[in-house]
């Protein structure tokens, strides 16, 4: 018994360290070249992704109200306020801004994601699952999705589908890959340990 518990405690804490969240990344610098004329809207998501990548979150946040206040319905400029708002630590503002996207487009799978490492950091982890799966089948096995699910159900001690999920992600990326290696083999003792009856006192 103490070593099943030993396992559960090292698989958690490694657990507790493996996890993907906002669906955001930087844009990619070019080559300078010829400036063609840039339209409003471009113009100001560009200063607010150089403002994010520059970790100016108010300016970048300006920038994107300017683009929210032209366009309500705009759902690249929801999720990247959302990001912004994470950065800035206004959870509410920014799940505020995801449920927006999913009224919009409910089959945003970005937005399902995003809103569902919200809940797992509020320890939410049900509706963390919920949204999690509905990133991974509106986003064609949205590969992030299965590792942040693993990890939720491993919070909800689902030992089983978390196995599954970390199996699935391992198949799509190399992302700390030696650590959900071995969270793996140790999953997969406890659960033949734990199927085996325990020993009669």
């Amino acid at each position: 018994m103490k070593k099943r518990s030993g396992q559960i405690f090292l698989f958690s804490l490694l657990a507790s360290f493996i996890m993907l969240f906002a669906c955001y990344s930087p844009p990619q610098s070019v080559e300078p070249g010829p400036t063609p004329p840039l339209d409003p809207i471009k113009a100001l998501f560009i200063k607010a992704e150089t403002s994010l990548t520059e970790k100016n979150f108010a300016k970048a946040l300006a920038s994107l109200d300017d683009i929210i206040i032209k366009e309500p319905e705009n759902i690249k400029a929801h999720i990247l306020r959302a990001t912004t708002y994470e950065f800035m630590l206004d959870i509410q503002k920014a799940q505020d801004d995801l449920e927006k996207v999913i009224t919009l487009e409910p089959r945003n799978f970005t937005a399902h994601y995003n809103i569902g490492n919200i809940f797992f950091k509020n320890a939410d982890y049900e509706s963390a699952v919920y949204h999690y799966t509905l990133s991974i089948v509106f986003g064609d096995s949205f590969y992030k999705a299965f590792l942040n699910r693993a990890n939720a159900y491993m919070k909800l001690e689902k030992y089983q589908n978390a196995l599954d999920d970390y199996k699935k992600y391992i198949q799509y990326s190399d992302y700390q890959r030696q650590k959900i290696l071995m969270l793996i083999e140790i999953l997969e003792d406890v659960l033949i340990t734990t199927s085996k009856p325990e020993d009669s006192l």
